[in-house]
């Protein structure tokens, strides 16, 4: 699938898949009596996006299609609420909001001599959002 401009392709793929976007983090959570704890932390996370654009060799019209990929780094802050039900199975649901700051913005050309620029000064150095969860722990 092609846009408009026959140079640039859209990102159809995210790379928050397996191996490709990762978070690693310290996370803190302090529990009420009951069911309701507040958790909190700092995280590294990796965003980013993959697609396909077409290279121009110097003096030549015919293109040559690589791929490409755009990494973002981040430092994240969360603040959730979590409801904690179960005994031996314990399930849970949180929700919140979080605070991240932009450390780095690389794009990486994964043709030519894996060619990276460092884009970090063109965007916006702060995100927040709106976080939720839900899973389960198994005591061992």
């Amino acid at each position: 699938m092609r846009s408009n401009n026959d140079i640039i392709r859209p990102y159809p793929e995210s790379t928050t898949g397996f191996f490709a976007g990762f978070s690693a983090g310290l996370f803190f959570q302090y529990n009420f009596p009951k069911i309701v704890s507040i958790r909190t932390g700092i995280a590294y996370e990796r965003k980013g996006g993959k697609g396909i654009s077409e290279y121009y060799y110097y003096h030549s019209q015919a293109g040559e299609e690589i791929k490409i990929r755009d990494n973002y780094d981040y430092l994240t802050f969360p603040l959730l609420v979590r409801a904690t039900f179960g005994k031996k199975f314990q399930f849970f649901v949180n929700v919140g909001t979080y605070f991240s700051y932009l450390i780095k913005c690389t794009h990486v050309n994964l043709l030519v001599n894996v060619n990276t620029i460092d884009y970090t000064s063109y965007h916006k150095r702060f995100d927040t959002g709106i976080s939720t969860g839900l899973g389960f722990s198994v005591p061992i």
